[in-house]
């Protein structure tokens, strides 16, 4: 039985986890101006947002290793540790290399903290009980953006360098997690190393990271270009981090609704479903031309994206087998925040050629286009049934 301390702590830990690059998006537009000078200024400040879903990507593989290695205590209590001094660095950096820098170093700890978090959902939970975990990690996640960016756009009136202050509060979560079990399915898969293995289901798995690829790769078009839509119609920071964190708000309400009702079933039709309300809210942030439409097509499009991500996580996780779950859960986070990383990239030919509306809508059309992949996923590769289990010499 799961205790209670164990769960607020694996599910306040999740709150964490977005909150790690967007915290700082409402002070994006005064950071560009307090480097004005520096030639690019205005991409390489997108990507101080995205840059920490660039480390996450290249270094997961190598944390899940340890996970599979080491256990997932460990590697939580340190991804902790080097979480809270990457992310305050930002309170003392003066230039603008050595902010990137330290926001590539914040994306290990974050890497080291998703993937263990995951693991140890999975670990601890089996069946219905692991989906709606894994769903309410998911709401907690969005529900840590809902309350930290918008704190951040309040300390972003006070000083673009405020914000770097929320990465302290990791630290008070640091002496449960050394509390935390030690997980019975760590234990076994070490003694299935090198003996009997799980077949890896690898076409599902892989048709699911590419999926949540192609998801992140638009979703993250939200916390990456609306800043600066919203400020060149007027919104202030204050206000922004309001919408901002409204919008993570919504997803994370839509992920606790839809934990409540989960049910062993195709995960890869209900994320479907989640990105045809997707489609709908980011063609209406493509067209508004007012902000309150603009708000209102922004949490239509959250609402969807918080069923979407978890069904997408929990298909991953069931697919696992126990021997390779930090690393497949490892190669999830990759595929995540390669997508977050290469958002503001992609999307900046168009910004920079038609503006930041046309960006949504080639994102409204690639999240039609993957609906409609995923509705067509043979009902067999997107269920959460567990697989038969071979072994290495058959």
């Amino acid at each position: 039985m799961t205790t209670l301390r164990t769960r607020a702590t694996l599910l306040i830990g999740s709150s964490f986890t977005i909150m790690a690059a967007a915290a700082i998006a409402p002070a994006l537009p005064n950071i560009t101006h307090h480097f004005r000078d520096v030639p690019n200024a205005d991409l390489l400040t997108r990507l101080l947002l995205t840059i920490v879903g660039l480390s996450i990507a290249l270094t997961a593989p190598a944390i899940g290793l340890l996970l599979d290695r080491v256990g997932r205590k460990p590697v939580l209590v340190a991804a902790l540790l080097i979480y809270v001094l990457a992310g305050t660095s930002g309170l003392y950096l003066t230039s603008l290399p050595a902010l990137m820098l330290s926001r590539a170093i914040l994306g290990i700890g974050v890497a080291g903290l998703m993937t263990s978090l995951q693991a140890l959902a999975a670990d601890l939970f089996q069946g219905q009980d692991r989906s709606r975990f894994i769903t309410q990690q998911s709401a907690f996640s969005s529900l840590g953006g809902a309350l930290f960016i918008p704190l951040a756009g309040f300390l972003a009136t006070l000083s673009w360098r405020a914000p770097f202050f929320t990465y302290l509060l990791p630290l008070l979560l640091i002496p449960f997690a050394l509390r935390l079990p030690h997980t019975q399915a760590f234990h076994q898969a070490k003694e299935q190393l090198g003996r009997t293995f799980t077949r890896i289901p690898w076409t599902p798995i892989l048709t699911g990271y590419a999926a949540v690829f192609l998801f992140m790769l638009v979703f993250y078009l939200a916390p990456s270009q609306l800043p600066f839509h919203l400020s060149h119609l007027g919104i202030p920071p204050l206000l922004t981090g309001v919408i901002m964190g409204a919008g993570t708000l919504a997803s994370g309400i839509s992920g606790l609704l839809y934990a409540r009702q989960a049910r062993q079933t195709a995960h890869a039709r209900a994320a479907a479903l989640g990105l045809l309300l997707m489609v709908i809210g980011w063609a209406g942030i493509a067209y508004a031309t007012q902000p309150t439409l603009l708000v209102l097509s922004l949490l239509v499009g959250s609402l969807g994206a918080g069923v979407t991500l978890p069904n997408l996580n929990a298909w991953i996780a069931h697919l696992a087998p126990s021997h390779a779950r930090g690393r497949l859960i490892a190669g999830l986070a990759s595929s995540t925040f390669l997508g977050q990383f290469l958002s503001p990239v992609a999307a900046q030919p168009l910004v920079h050629a038609h503006g930041i509306p046309t960006a949504f809508a080639y994102g409204t059309l690639l999240m039609a286009a993957l609906s409609a992949a995923l509705f067509a996923v043979p009902a067999q590769l997107g269920t959460t049934q567990p697989l038969q289990a071979s072994t290495s010499g058959d």
